[in-house]
């Protein structure tokens, strides 16, 4: 499985952890996607699986049909900016979103090759008030999980983003 922290001549495209868009609108119009900016959560060599929040859907998508952005290119959901920092500082190997709870914020796993716990505290602690509970948890044989509840004013998408939603794209 491709890391976070792979070099692109490794394998061109996006990585996991980091924030995509579907830039053809050809593309985009068969896949029933707006012009929304997406998480890349997994990776399987010619495809990724993207996240996206406003319009509550994940997608495998081929690889050279997304493009990576930076966090200062495009607006994007609060929580993917939050995920998409602690990916980037984890080597994320894998990401998956979860509620504990209809009424609960929501809860983000990322499973990494690991840190020190030092590194896993200084992050933590960097989340501030966004993060209701940080716990580190034991993922499989080479990988930790990084279990995050995040409050609701981050879970939930701004009002102008989430009027969009319920307008559709134009």
């Amino acid at each position: 499985m491709a890391r976070a922290g792979r070099s692109s001549a490794e394998e061109p495209g996006p990585r996991v952890g980091e924030l995509v868009i579907v830039p053809y609108p050809e593309a985009r119009e068969r896949l029933g996607l707006g012009p929304e900016v997406g998480l890349a959560i997994d990776d399987r060599r010619s495809v990724v699986q993207v996240r996206f929040p406003l319009s509550d859907r994940t997608l495998w998508i081929p690889r050279e049909h997304l493009e990576a952005v930076a966090p200062s290119r495009l607006p994007a959901h609060p929580l993917l900016r939050r995920v998409h920092g602690l990916a980037m500082a984890l080597a994320a190997e894998r990401i998956e979103f979860g509620d504990d709870d209809e009424q609960e914020p929501d809860v983000v796993f990322v499973s990494f090759p690991g840190a020190p716990l030092g590194a896993l505290e200084r992050l933590a602690a960097g989340l501030g008030t966004d993060a209701v509970s940080v716990r580190v948890e034991p993922g499989s044989m080479h990988r930790v999980r990084l279990r995050v509840r995040f409050a609701a004013h981050v879970a939930q998408p701004p009002p102008e983003q989430a009027l969009e939603r319920e307008a559709g794209p134009a």
